[in-house]
């Protein structure tokens, strides 16, 4: 006999086919954008116009072996450190792949390779592993500049308990407000 899903589960399937709805539609939209700056890099950028990066897809379970992994798309290597436009042009487009795929949403956690997730601590590596990756984290929000580790750790255990359909959107709104200059509120 099998067993339906708890009424807890349902939101979060129904959030996801909507993320992944919303960045096909939103690639598809803006796939002469993305056309565009991948020759623009072509054509004045030394080296590989496209980046993948190995990334564990979240959550994840407690044991390693378990982990599975997923290629994350960019125009550049990812690090921290790719704000405002940059980040838009370099990351947040090509990802919509990603998030068109299922792999990721529009906002959450920032992805990390199998080796970065490994060396965290145990108690920030449990905080991680709960929660879900996203094109635009909190810290993107939040910093202009580089995030210390504890800066990191502390957005993103606030992420972690605040995370949901209506804190995304605000963190999504603030991107986009922090791109035009404007104010981010998150």
């Amino acid at each position: 006999m099998a067993t339906r899903p708890s009424a807890r589960t349902r939101p979060w399937k129904v959030a996801r086919s909507l993320s992944r709805a919303a960045g096909l539609l939103l690639l598809a939209g803006l796939l002469p954008l993305l056309a565009g700056t991948a020759l623009a890099l072509k054509l004045f950028r030394r080296g590989p116009v496209l980046h993948k990066k190995e990334v564990v897809r979240l959550p994840v379970a407690s044991d390693a072996t378990l982990w599975k992994s997923y290629n994350l798309y960019s125009f550049g290597p990812r690090g921290r450190g790719g704000f405002g436009w940059r980040h838009f042009f370099l990351h947040f487009l090509p990802g919509l792949i990603n998030v068109a795929r299922g792999d990721l949403g529009f906002v959450g956690m920032s992805p990390r390779t199998w080796s970065s997730l490994a060396a965290l601590p145990r108690d920030w590596k449990a905080l991680y592993g709960r929660a879900k990756a996203g094109l635009v984290s909190e810290a993107e929000v939040t910093w202009e500049h580089e995030p210390s580790q504890d800066e990191l750790y502390a957005v993103e255990a606030v992420y972690s308990v605040k995370a949901g359909i209506r804190y995304d959107l605000k963190i999504l709104s603030g991107y986009f407000c922090r791109l035009w200059g404007l104010p981010a509120r998150v």
